[in-house]
Order: C-alpha cells, then structure tokens, then sequence
C-alpha cells in the first residue's frame, strides 16, 4: 500500500490535522520548557524511556534511533549511568562495545513517571466516553507511526526554501546541513 497522493487528500481535513498538530506541539512545548527549567536531566530520561521501552542496545543505535547526535547521547548516557539508572554491559556480539540497560532503578524510575503522566493526564480526558479516548488513543497512535515512517519527507517538505523560486530563497554560509531532529515517541514525551 503506498503513500497517498497529497493532491487527493481533503484538504480542509489535512489542514485541520496540521493546525491540531501544530497546537498540540506549542502546548507540549510550554509544558517541556518549564519541566526542562526545573528538571536539567529530563532530555536524559528520554533515553532511559526509550531503553525500557525497547530493550537493551548500544548507545551509538540509540542515537541513531532518535536522530540524535552520538555525542549529545554519551553525555546523557553518562549521566544516567551515574545516576544509577542505567547500566553497561559487555555486547554478547562484540565483547569489546558495550550494550545499555535499564537498572532495577531506572525501572522504577519509568513506572513513577508514567504514573504520573497518567496523573496529569486524567483530568484532560475524564469527561470523554470511553470509545472516545481509546479512538484518540489509536488514531494518535498511527499518526505517529505515519510521522516516523515518513520522517525524512516530512522533514525535506518543512525544511524547503518557502519561496517557489530556488533563486530568491535565503543564502546560508557553509555546507546545508540539517542538525538531528530528536522525535521522542510519544510515551516519552510528556515525561
């Protein structure tokens, strides 16, 4: 099944779905910066929810499973570590690299903060019937899943010159290169 053709996409419902989207994002977004204010370490615990989410695996994977720079990782890998939250094993593969792993304490970690993510997010949705919450649930869920899949054009369209003539499109010095977007999933997001 391939992808759509935009042109045959509604579009008072396509933009209906961005506008949404743009306005969920701006919300989080007030959310992280003020968590981020009081909590230097949350980008960090990004990582660990991504770990036990999806099981041990090497930093350098991690990375690039988030698009995130290696060094930015180390770093937070290094403070999880020294946190006690993670641990670093030998790679059964490869002896000489190392594989990440929550620790029993960064399990326990994880089920506080989804406790209270559930905490915070209960008054949001309590007077939505149920099939309501679970049809959000899963639409959400697949609009994701559709983000990470086509992650690299959603990402060429946005980034694109916002003029249609190349010529008139503003000059940057230097190579073009994108920095790394990190898209945590969205379990991870509202830590």
């Amino acid at each position: 099944m391939g992808a759509p053709d935009v042109a045959t996409l509604p579009a008072t419902s396509c933009d209906a779905i961005s506008e949404a989207m743009a306005s969920l994002v701006q919300a989080h977004g007030a959310i992280k910066v003020r968590m981020m204010a009081s909590d230097t370490e949350l980008p960090a615990l990004y990582l660990l929810f991504r770990l036990v989410k999806g099981g041990p695996k090497r930093a350098s994977d991690l990375a690039a499973e988030m698009s995130a720079d290696p060094s930015t990782v180390s770093r937070q890998v290094a403070s999880l570590v020294r946190s006690g939250l993670i641990e670093r094993t030998a790679d059964p593969a490869d002896g000489r690299a190392s594989v990440l792993a929550a620790t029993p304490a960064g399990l326990e970690h994880v089920r506080i903060a989804r406790e209270r993510r559930l905490e915070a997010m209960a008054p949001i949705v309590a007077d939505w019937p149920e099939q309501d919450r679970a049809c959000f649930a899963d639409l959400l869920a697949r609009y994701t899943a559709g983000l990470e899949m086509h992650r690299d054009q959603v990402l060429s369209v946005l980034l694109a010159p916002m003029t249609a003539d190349p010529s008139l499109a503003p000059q940057t010095p230097g190579p073009a290169a994108a920095a790394p977007v990190v898209l945590p999933d969205p379990a991870e997001r509202s830590i």
